[in-house]
């Protein structure tokens, strides 16, 4: 009876709440779950085929995010396939080709400020000997279809829960605290793998972003995506550098900078700069 009644401290609760507040709610039957299960306008990922069991919306939302836990189902069975593509050309190449292996996996824009690259890709696997299969299948497909400079790696979890804990670590026991914890939650919760298709509306906005990203930070290749190198993102400045300097040494823009500035009043408010009036010259005779 005391030890239930102590899950009920000041932080949890303030915890529940905001889940609460954020898109979750009590069901009839005493379950908390998300008021609207489904994908996200706002993701910058394309999934070419989901994780069945990963169900990532409890574990890392609510488990990890939430209540500080790494849970025992990520360091048990979480490893992932990580590519990097080098630039967003390479992302495209990299969403063309992924279908073909045949493995659940996303690619898109990494948005984490604490990741080395702004494009990515992710294949999930249930266990180190299924990661090392997908390893090996997505090694092979990037080499052939796009380039053996790109990198792949193989690791476990999520790289929130390594900077936490080195994930070859993980196999450590929880603590009891942790583990009471893990199996509260989970009698309260009922996320499941939240099911969801990606319209093709959705993925071509997607995919607008990751030009828009490509466009913001200096990479180049996105001109080879669109048709002519089309600036579709915004507007081009009006530039001044190439206009003849007049005698000063300042573009000539009609207006005269010499003139004196008169000091703001009821009077005068709204009035432009002081054109400069320029006297006809005389023709030659005398």
């Amino acid at each position: 009876m005391w030890r239930d009644l102590t899950f009920w401290n000041r932080e949890n609760k303030a915890k529940l709440s905001q889940l609460l507040s954020r898109g979750y709610h009590i069901c009839s039957d005493g379950k908390i779950r998300p008021r609207q299960p489904g994908g996200s306008f706002d993701t910058p990922w394309v999934f070419v085929k989901r994780a069945a069991c990963h169900n990532c919306s409890f574990w890392h939302e609510i488990v990890f995010s939430t209540f500080g836990i790494i849970p025992s189902f990520c360091r048990a069975f979480c490893h992932k396939v990580v590519a990097k593509p080098r630039n967003v050309k390479e992302l495209f190449q990299l969403l063309e080709i992924m279908p073909s292996f045949g493995i659940p996996g996303k690619c898109g824009v990494d948005r984490r400020d604490y990741t080395s690259a702004p494009y990515a890709a992710y294949w999930y696997a249930n266990s180190m000997s299924q990661g090392r299969e997908y390893y090996g299948i997505v090694r092979k497909g990037i080499d052939e279809g796009i380039s053996p400079d790109i990198s792949v790696i193989l690791k476990k979890g999520c790289t929130e829960m390594e900077a936490v804990l080195d994930s070859d670590r993980w196999h450590e026991a929880m603590t009891p605290h942790d583990q009471e914890m893990e199996m509260r939650l989970e009698d309260m919760f009922d996320v499941g793998n939240i099911e969801f298709t990606q319209s093709d509306w959705l993925k071509s906005k997607i995919k607008h972003d990751w030009l828009k990203t490509a466009y913001a930070i200096g990479d180049p290749t996105w001109k080879e995506l669109v048709p002519g190198g089309l600036d579709i993102f915004g507007f081009q400045p009006v530039t001044y550098h190439q206009l003849p300097d007049n005698e000063k040494g300042k573009p000539n823009l009609g207006i005269d900078e010499d003139a004196p500035v008169v000091p703001a009043s009821k009077h005068n408010l709204g009035r432009t700069p002081r054109q400069k009036q320029v006297k006809p010259q005389s023709k030659g005779g005398g």
